[in-house]
């Protein structure tokens, strides 16, 4: 998935982490 410019760059990385096992792009 690309971030969005709204969401900081930290909380993007656990967004990121906490849906990694699910499929999402």
């Amino acid at each position: 998935p690309r971030k969005p410019s709204y969401v900081k760059e930290e909380d993007w990385d656990a967004f990121v982490a906490k849906t990694r096992d699910e499929e999402f792009d």
